[in-house]
């Protein structure tokens, strides 16, 4: 686990530089658009910098605080994951170009409804700007949708984007077990549920005083199940990123590996 958080910052470094550069390159994330839209590129990016931001703060948390809470590592590592996924769905190079960007254009709308229901619950005011409401902006987009020939205009208005847990079975890049288990799993940290049991209080860390009168026992977690999800993250992220780079026409496309 040691070995594979030492590597995130590499990884953000990596990251920053495909950030920064030249947005023109010839690639598929060019020419993979929906209208005047680069959405796969954009969200891409975005499922990325919040990826490796959590995965960050996970190798902080243990390398330099030293610290293995029972909880927040979880939380971490399933953002992080939820975010690498949603990458890998969005630039499939195994994919076409077509399927990528319905996928792109599918996931814009997902999230133009979470803004409109953000919009009607803080009732955005009536008065005009220059920039166009949540429910504008759905109706845009699912027509350059039904124009592209992607749906019909019965069918776009129910479409909805792959299912995160769906999006884990298939990109998560588990070793052992599936993805769908994974998700299951991390999610039971991150909404409370009973089972999480499973992964706490099975070992106890000891720290010294500071004092250096005796020690501390500051923490308890189940050691093998934070390895396991940490080097499952750390790898589904470097695979992520290499096909992000390739997307971006900044690499080499990545082979078949699941």
């Amino acid at each position: 686990m040691v070995q594979a958080l030492i590597a995130v910052p590499t990884l953000a470094e990596r990251l920053g530089s495909l950030v920064l550069a030249d947005r023109t390159t010839d690639s598929p994330a060019t020419r993979d658009a929906l209208g005047e839209a680069h959405l796969n590129w954009d969200y891409g990016i975005a499922a990325m910098s919040a990826a490796i931001d959590h995965l960050q703060t996970w190798s902080d948390l243990y390398l330099v605080a030293r610290r293995l809470p029972r909880f927040a590592e979880y939380t971490l590592l399933r953002s992080t994951l939820e975010a690498v996924v949603t990458c890998r769905w969005l630039v499939d190079p195994s994919k076409s170009p077509r399927e990528r960007v319905r996928r792109g254009g599918v996931l814009h709308l997902s999230d133009l409804a979470d803004r409109n229901k953000f919009e009607q619950a803080v009732k955005r005011p009536p008065q005009r700007t220059s920039g166009k409401s949540a429910s504008e902006r759905i109706a845009q987009y699912q027509g350059l949708m039904v124009d592209a020939g992607f749906y019909d205009e019965i069918e776009i208005k129910n479409v909805t984007p792959l299912a995160v847990t769906d999006r884990f079975a298939l990109y998560a890049n588990t070793t052992k077990g599936d993805g769908a288990q994974l998700y299951r799993l991390l999610s039971a940290f991150a909404h409370n549920r009973l089972y999480q049991v499973a992964g706490t209080s099975i070992i106890e860390e000891q720290i010294k005083a500071p004092s250096g009168d005796g020690w501390l026992v500051k923490h308890s977690a189940n050691e093998a199940l934070v390895q396991s999800f940490t080097v499952t993250a750390v790898e589904a992220t470097i695979r992520a990123l290499e096909e992000l780079i390739w997307y971006g026409g900044h690499g080499p496309k990545p082979d078949a590996k699941s």
